[in-house]
């Protein structure tokens, strides 16, 4: 006897459809709420990132004016302990001491307060070093040195660090600031982040004092508001197109997947409950799946391969890296006509290729058409998770040796010191600079200067435990970071580093062979037991081990 049922308010399937669009609509909805935020979110980061950016600017300025100060010590410490000048003051001899001068410009020499030969003292701002020189015993007159606080000087920090537009670099003295486009700023912060500039002109400010006393000298980096403003606004609208593109795919994907269902009407009903149910379940994998892999690329392609091969109703699934197999998925299928479908390439350029097998050879109709239309948005999915990947790791890469960049050193180094002080472990830092690294350019061009800095990289590279972190701080000066070692073992390690790269064989564009030497400052913890401090250690170590001739590794 058939029975027949009738259903209040319609048939369940248009009611089952109305539900789903309502929730489609809430959905789309609430995704385009997070979208707004994640956009407004996106601005907000840039702007952090602009304050960083100019903080580590300024903070490497700073090294720099200290490295000129260190070489103004070495300079004054030299000439005061030279035979032949100690003879020319001992004797009062203008000329000899004049070709002293010549070679040491803003120096000079004095007796009983009288100038002898150099330069005449500086009436603008600057940073003066003096000593006495002695002859058997008795004071025979000094040694004076400036380092004039000008134009000049903040063009040589600012090539130091290298600031990228609209960054720049100031040299301040009170309301006076020097560089290369700008006479004069207005309420320039005396020290940390604030905005700054004249009326109509408004800037981001970072600045760093230079010294405790003495002139009111300072560092800082700025850039225009207007700029970092929109760019900000830039990243939003990349955001929200982003975004859009998303919800276009959505829809898409809803769409097409309407368009299969219908296709599949002449099925009876038990096909179409087995396959409605399938399909759910393959919906909440998918969706739990993708949102668990995030952008983790090598998580994402088996959620790929295992869906796809649900989606077309086959019975094997093969991935492929080149010719090389990655992921298997389902029991081995007696077709070897596979259906091929290209999923994109890794980070190495490989391409990437999902097999499917059914056990009819490749899958046909509505089952083929789907699968190729499922692989084709995983494919989008993978390429925007490939990329975030890539740039992640560009953040925080120096592009030259691929070793850390100044930022993660910092980084790093912050959460290592915090690291060593709870468990009460030792910690290290390595700095080291190369010796005459500028005359390398100036002799064989910079691509071959490229080329020894690259080298320089893997050797830190091949000296690094996994734990340890090789960074480049900008120029020709490098850091290591050594957990759970102390100031023996640092010194240690950086002597093995300066021995292997005396060995390095380079050869220049001649042929012939170049030997590279370093000299390196350590500093560990304890006792230093701050970052500014471990790196003011380790680099007034550098710089001792430089006055001292060089090609050495001094520890703090």
């Amino acid at each position: 006897m058939e029975k027949r049922i009738a259903w209040a308010g319609g048939r369940p399937g248009d009611v089952r459809q109305s539900t789903v669009a309502l929730l489609a609509v809430a959905a789309v909805a609430t995704l385009a709420v997070i979208c707004l935020i994640a956009a407004k979110a996106a601005g907000d980061v840039y702007r952090q990132d602009a304050d960083e950016r100019l903080a580590s600017l300024a903070t490497a300025a700073s090294a720099a004016f200290n490295r000129e100060v260190g070489r103004l010590d070495a300079t004054v410490q030299r000439l005061a302990h030279d035979e032949g000048v100690v003879r020319a003051l001992a004797d009062s001899n203008r000329d000899g001491l004049a070709r002293f001068a010549e070679a040491s410009p803003n120096v000079s020499f004095w007796h009983n307060e009288r100038r002898l030969a150099g330069a005449t003292p500086l009436e603008a701002p600057a940073i003066t070093r003096t000593v006495d020189v002695a002859s058997r015993g008795r004071n025979v007159g000094r040694v004076r040195a400036d380092l004039p606080l000008d134009a000049e000087l903040a063009e040589r920090l600012a090539r130091a660090v290298s600031p990228r537009p609209p960054d720049q670099l100031l040299l301040a003295l009170g309301p006076r600031a020097y560089d290369a486009s700008r006479s004069r700023l207005i309420e320039l912060p005396a020290s940390g982040m604030e905005d700054a500039g004249a009326p109509g002109d408004p800037l981001r400010a970072f600045a760093v004092p230079l010294l405790l006393d003495g002139p009111d000298a300072r560092v800082v980096a700025v850039a225009p508001l207007d700029a970092i403003d929109a760019a900000a606004d830039r990243r939003q609208e990349r955001v929200l197109l982003a975004t859009v593109a998303t919800l276009l795919t959505l829809l898409a994907g809803v769409g097409a997947a309407m368009i299969w269902r219908s296709r599949r009407r002449h099925a009876t009903r038990r096909e179409r409950v087995e396959l409605d149910r399938r399909h759910v379940r393959e919906a909440l994998t998918l969706v739990g799946d993708a949102l668990a892999a995030s952008h983790d690329t090598e998580a994402l392609l088996p959620v790929i391969a295992q869906t796809a091969m649900e989606t077309a109703g086959a019975t094997e699934a093969r991935l492929l890296r080149g010719e090389i197999e990655i992921f298997r998925a389902g029991r081995r299928s007696a077709s070897r006509a596979p259906l091929v479908l290209p999923i994109g390439i890794d980070d190495d350029g490989n391409p990437l290729r999902l097999l499917i097998y059914s056990p009819g050879g490749e899958p046909s109709g509505d089952a083929r058409e789907l699968a190729e239309w499922f692989v084709s948005q995983a494919a989008i999915a993978f390429e925007n998770a490939r990329l975030h990947g890539v740039v992640k790791r560009q953040a925080v890469t120096d592009d030259l040796t691929g070793l850390a960049n100044r930022r993660h050193f910092v980084q790093s180094l912050e959460s290592e010191l915090s690291r060593a002080e709870r468990f009460g472990i030792d910690l290290a830092v390595i700095i080291g600079d190369l010796d005459d690294f500028k005359s390398i350019n100036d002799r064989f061009g910079h691509e071959f200067g490229n080329d020894v800095l690259r080298a320089v990289g893997d050797l830190l590279r091949a000296s690094s435990r996994d734990v340890d972190v090789a960074a480049r701080l900008g120029g020709e000066e490098f850091a290591m970071l050594l957990p759970q070692t102390d100031l023996e073992g640092g010194a240690a390690l950086a002597e093995r580093v300066r021995e292997g790269l005396s060995a390095l064989e380079l050869q220049t564009p001649g042929g012939e062979r170049l030997v590279v030497t370093a000299s390196f400052g350590v500093a560990s913890y304890p006792p230093t037991d701050t970052v500014e401090q471990l790196l003011r250690v380790a680099d007034s170590a550098l710089y001792r081990a430089k006055a001292a001739g060089k090609d050495r590794v001094t520890a703090g």
